[in-house]
């Protein structure tokens, strides 16, 4: 069981804590609360790890539903329009804001990636 909630936590972590943390569940009782309580930081510890993806996913949902919910109420009949009426401009606001973080995270990874590439270079 013990190696079982270990598997669940990402491979970078368990390197870091996983003797620490196996001396710790070997200490204590394996009970459904402990259980749960593992699996859960090992969900948070995912969702650190893959966190840029998981803004990319749900921006991605909630552009998909918005704009479904625009088709669906005659606000729109395509992708992107023009901000005419203020429900059409709120529309556009809640499908084009979701991906802010996501252009934040790119631009980041490009401005890391070029200072890599010129240190690298030197």
């Amino acid at each position: 069981m013990i190696r079982l909630l270990l598997v669940l936590h990402p491979r970078a972590w368990r390197a870091r804590y996983g003797e620490e943390f196996r001396a710790l569940l070997e200490a204590s009782p394996a009970t459904a609360a402990v259980i749960l309580d593992v699996a859960l930081n090992a969900v948070r510890q995912h969702a650190a790890v893959h966190a840029a993806a998981l803004r990319l996913l749900a921006a991605l949902a909630v552009f998909t539903v918005v704009e479904v919910v625009a088709v669906r109420t005659y606000v729109t009949d395509n992708i992107l329009w023009p901000p005419s009426t203020l429900p059409r401009t709120l529309a556009l606001i809640a499908v084009l804001m979701p991906w802010l973080p996501v252009a934040t995270d790119l631009a980041a990874t490009v401005a890391r990636r070029r200072r890599a590439a010129r240190s690298g270079s030197r």
